[in-house]
């Protein structure tokens, strides 16, 4: 049984946003109305907030699901493996389940964006921290996992539509990324393949801090901390 079929309404979005899901969400800096433009809603179970994944022409190829933190740590979802994920992520139309975001703002001319080698990108880990740094002017791609740029030993098919040769990219995982050798692993070898491809990649080590963890945490939470931001920007390797 798949995880749609198992869990119809986790997985379902009604039309609204609840006040929790808007909370949430405005602790990344984002907004309820920057929210319901995305797409965001609650789901119908309300345990959960349905997050529209886009390509690169702006369609929609699927959902992220994400699990509030108190189902999770009571695992109350467990998937076909018995395992409880904080993100869940669908296909459409029986297609290939995307591992690539692309934020559908007006700002984000992403048909534009990826013939212009001369425009620098970002990639980051998670449509919440994508949608976040866009809305700070940042043109930047989720991966829907650290993997999610990568397929086998090649980049993922929806990042071969953009031309890497001399744009400078910036990858900007979470702080905690050295305590996880899968995540330093996933950077690296995207790195490696965007190189490939003739980009010049820049990695951006973002400070530690108890307050901050991803990059929409450092650009939502103080002037202070998005600061720290611009500084690890600057500093990137």
């Amino acid at each position: 049984m798949d995880f749609i079929t198992q869990y119809p309404n986790l997985t379902s979005p009604s039309k609204r946003l609840t006040s929790k899901h808007i909370d949430v969400l405005n602790k990344s800096g984002i907004s309820r109305n920057a929210a319901y433009e995305q797409g965001i809603r609650t789901s119908k179970s309300g345990n959960s907030y349905v997050i529209p994944v886009y390509d690169i022409k702006g369609n929609q190829a699927g959902d992220t699901i994400r699990i509030d933190q108190e189902k999770v740590e009571a695992g109350s979802y467990p998937d076909k493996r018995n395992k409880t994920r904080k993100f869940q992520t669908i296909n459409h139309n029986d297609e290939t389940i995307p591992t690539v975001h692309f934020p559908k703002l007006a700002k984000m001319e992403w048909s534009k964006i990826k013939d212009n080698p001369y425009q620098e990108m970002y990639i980051t880990e998670g449509p919440k921290k994508a949608l976040k740094m866009c809305l700070e002017g940042f043109p930047c791609i989720g991966l829907l996992s650290c993997n999610g740029g990568l397929n086998k030993k090649d980049l993922a098919d929806p990042l071969k539509e953009i031309k890497w040769k001399d744009r400078h990219v910036y990858i900007v995982f979470d702080n905690d990324k050295n305590t996880n050798e899968n995540v330093l692993n996933a950077e690296k070898e995207l790195s490696e393949k965007l190189k490939e491809y003739g980009a010049k990649v820049h990695i951006i080590d973002l400070p530690q801090d108890q307050q901050a963890k991803g990059a929409d945490d450092f650009l939502a939470k103080s002037r202070y901390h998005r600061d720290l931001f611009e500084s690890s920007r600057i500093l990137a390797r």
